[in-house]
């Protein structure tokens, strides 16, 4: 099966400019991600890439990149290119199959800004650029008291105004929210469609510490809040009830078991979400994703009524 991993570097808070990057850059070794990527209906498998402890850099082409592997460090795994972050905070990934760099994220543009962007797979030969737009930039700070951007796009199939509401986010020194190299701006499913589960680097884990490889070694793992869904089993309209002290929610969406998003109507209510599925949605069960303004994402299962 196919896998994802990537790299991380602390940059030093200090008295910085609270309008620059403050996050971590993309990490240089010793990184893990693990992405929840949707299959078959109502199957989810866990694929990661790594950037190896140690002898985690390598020249490919004159130029020096971090060499990316398939699964858990522990696992070995298969080489799956290289990264890199330039002055400018933009991230390529060296394909190993195609030989070329492409771009993968740029951490440092301005809201009206297009860019073309790698989306694939590290084990396919082809290329799939997906055009974004950057529809939203906010500057945020985790429980930890790192600060960073959380970047709003949408890819060009789906964009047709200004003040369009993000459909996926990238968060600076860690990546997308829809995995690592799957960059789709969401709506669009040229493949199986990944979501970022966790991302590792030495003893810190964003968005949030996890049970099993995501999980800190030497420090204090990030208390994480929950949410509830009530009633579940419903009819299309259901209460999400957040957790006190919980950050601001941005975006909620709900898919189904391939992945596409299904149309929900959301009323904000005193620490509850009231939703509404729009449409004749069949039953079954469903995916619900919420977007928290400290960069984590929370899941949860809805099941619909026939």
């Amino acid at each position: 099966m196919k896998a994802r991993t990537a790299l991380f570097v602390l940059i030093i808070l200090g008295s910085a400019d609270p309008n620059s990057a403050q996050f971590p850059n993309f990490p240089d070794s010793n990184a893990l991600w693990l992405m929840d990527v949707y299959g078959q209906p109502g199957f989810i498998e866990q694929y990661g890439y790594h950037i190896r402890t140690i002898n985690h850099d390598t020249l490919i082409n004159g130029t020096l990149y971090n060499t990316l592997w398939a699964g858990a460090e522990a696992q070995g795994g298969a080489f799956s290119g290289g990264l890199r972050e330039d002055a400018q905070h933009r991230v390529y990934y060296y394909h190993p199959n195609t030989n070329i760099e492409y771009l993968l994220y740029d951490f440092a543009p301005a809201v009206g800004d297009t860019m073309q962007v790698w989306i694939g797979d590290s084990q396919t030969s082809t290329y799939i650029p997906q055009l974004i737009h950057i529809v939203s930039i906010e500057q945020l700070q985790n429980t930890q008291g790192d600060q960073y951007k959380m970047i709003g796009i949408v890819n060009d199939t789906q964009f047709d105004q200004a003040g369009q509401e993000a459909a996926e986010f990238w968060i600076e020194g860690v990546g997308g929210t829809g995995g690592l190299l799957s960059t789709f701006g969401l709506y669009f499913y040229p493949m199986n469609v990944a979501f970022l589960s966790c991302m590792q680097h030495n003893d810190t884990i964003w968005p949030s510490g996890e049970v099993g490889m995501c999980s800190q070694v030497g420090t204090q793992e990030r208390t994480e809040a929950t949410i509830k869904v009530y009633p579940n089993p419903n009819e299309g309209e259901f209460t999400v009830q957040l957790s006190t002290g919980q950050s601001v929610v941005l975006a909620v969406h709900l898919l189904d078991a391939l992945g596409h998003q299904v149309p929900v109507s959301v009323r904000h209510s005193s620490g509850r979400l009231n939703c509404s599925i729009s449409g004749n949605a069949p039953g079954g069960v469903y995916t619900l994703l919420l977007f928290f303004t400290d960069g984590v994402v929370r899941r949860a299962k809805v099941v619909l009524r026939p």
